[in-house]
């Protein structure tokens, strides 16, 4: 109800504004018409001027605000093209973004199921050797109450092995040099070892090696090659030929007297005759010349008596050593001529291998050997005895 009243009361207003106005209007129609007419012409003008700049100005202004608003749109389409690639390059990387999430969730869900298959192989591989750690451990604690001697024993068998060919080449050969290197070469087989245990055979070694340096240092094989160097010499050897003494009567001069003529007649006729003739007297025998077939016996006799005494050297034969070099000075000193060079050299040398000694007193037994055999056997057994009780 309020309403409608107010509302009539407002076009009822209206209504009464509107005749007013009718009224003002009216009453000015009337003055101007009553008021005299003024001059109309210039006034055109100035109106004619004034609606041509008014034309001019909203021409101008038309123009403007046409111009603007072209401009307006311009900056409008560029701005809304901008704002369209904008959003389409936002939209590209959302999409983008989102292609990325997924990637990452993909890329973390994998690396988790890695991080998972790798935990459970690490912890198959700590479980596997931790086995293995436990393996070894056992393997290496039956090493070493099994296999951790066998170096020893190895160096020990060694030792053995050197002292046996030590036996050989002393007793076989008679090379007391090559056994004394591997008797020392078997202490030192001994000494790596650093067992206290096997001090008793290294002291027995040691009693070994000093019985071979006390052997006689005379090396039978120089003693044999001296001899061979003597016997090409023998057929060079001038023998004695045993010729009888030559008579040379001792000369008579001849006496200056007169008186003395029987006698220097007498004895310039014996020396006449002495150059055709002439008789010796002697009460020695005279001893045969040597044929061509007794010289070449003499020097066979000599050659085979060196020869003998050379493998007597070589054997360690002191007394058929001796004898055969005794017999060869004899054969030089009965058939060969003691005055030349040669023969006197060859005398000396004979000398000097009759006063070289040959024999060498070895040992019937190395007391080291029989030690090791039993050091040896006993380690043996020992070792093979715990493996079948391992077993």
């Amino acid at each position: 109800m309020a309403d409608s009243d107010t509302s009539n009361t407002t076009s009822a207003m209206t209504t009464t504004s509107a005749a007013d106005e009718s009224k003002v209007i009216e009453a000015e129609t009337s003055s101007r018409a009553t008021q005299p007419k003024p001059k109309t012409g210039l006034l055109w003008f100035f109106i004619t001027i004034n609606l041509l700049l008014l034309i001019a100005v909203a021409g101008a202004c038309g123009w403007y605000y046409w111009t603007k608003l072209r401009v307006d749109d311009g900056q409008q389409q560029q701005i809304q093209g901008a704002l369209t690639t904008q959003q389409q390059a936002l939209a590209t990387a959302q999409s983008e973004l989102t292609d990325v999430k997924n990637q990452l969730n993909n890329l973390a869900q994998t690396q988790r199921q890695t991080l998972q298959t790798n935990q459970q192989a690490m912890t198959d591989a700590q479980s596997t050797i931790a086995a293995l750690t436990q393996r070894i451990e056992l393997l290496q604690l039956e090493l070493t109450e099994i296999g951790g001697r066998r170096p020893s024993d190895w160096l020990l068998a060694e030792a053995d092995y050197l002292v046996r060919m030590a036996g050989r080449k002393l007793w076989l050969e008679g090379d007391d040099r090559s056994a004394l290197m591997m008797l020392a070469a078997a202490d030192a087989r001994l000494a790596d070892l650093a067992d206290p245990s096997l001090i008793p055979i290294r002291q027995l070694l040691a009693e070994d090696m000093q019985t071979l340096r006390q052997l006689n240092p005379t090396s039978l094989t120089s003693v044999a090659l001296a001899i061979s160097g003597l016997i090409p010499q023998v057929d060079n050897l001038p023998i004695y030929t045993h010729f009888p003494e030559e008579y040379k009567p001792e000369p008579q001069e001849l006496s200056e007297s007169v008186g003395d003529w029987r006698e220097n007649l007498s004895r310039s006729w014996d020396a006449f005759i002495e150059k055709f003739m002439r008789v010796e007297s002697t009460t020695t025998p005279i001893k045969p010349f040597i044929s061509e077939e007794g010289q070449w016996l003499a020097r066979q006799q000599l050659k085979f008596a060196l020869m003998q005494a050379k493998t007597a050297a070589l054997s360690a034969e002191e007394t058929l050593y001796q004898q055969s070099l005794q017999r060869a000075m004899a054969l030089v000193v009965n058939d060969f001529d003691l005055e030349t060079t040669d023969v006197q050299q060859f005398s000396h040398a004979l000398q000097n291998l009759i006063e070289t000694p040959v024999d060498k007193p070895f040992p019937a037994e190395l007391r080291a050997q029989r030690a090791l055999e039993d050091k040896l056997d006993t380690r043996i057994n020992a070792l093979f005895g715990k493996q079948e009780e391992a077993l």
